[in-house]
């Protein structure tokens, strides 16, 4: 909040515009992808998608989730 609203000292005459200002209008944008971003990677913390005994994955799933199949 800082940094935009140094950034963006007139806020309080957008009030009388039609719209905000272009990169005001893409920060409330990409902000509103982030924040339903956060919320279902947060909704998908409870299911286990990558389980070790279900082999084979492929190998960058293993790697990452830490599996080391037995074969």
């Amino acid at each position: 909040m800082l940094i935009f609203h140094s950034r963006y000292p007139g806020i309080t005459k957008w009030d009388n515009d039609a719209k905000p200002p272009r990169p005001v209008r893409i920060a409330g944008a990409m902000l509103l992808v982030l924040w339903i971003g956060i919320v279902v990677s947060g909704r998908m913390i409870a299911y286990n998608w990558f389980d070790c005994d279900r082999q084979p994955q492929s190998d960058i799933i293993n790697l990452l989730t830490s599996c080391v199949p037995t074969e």
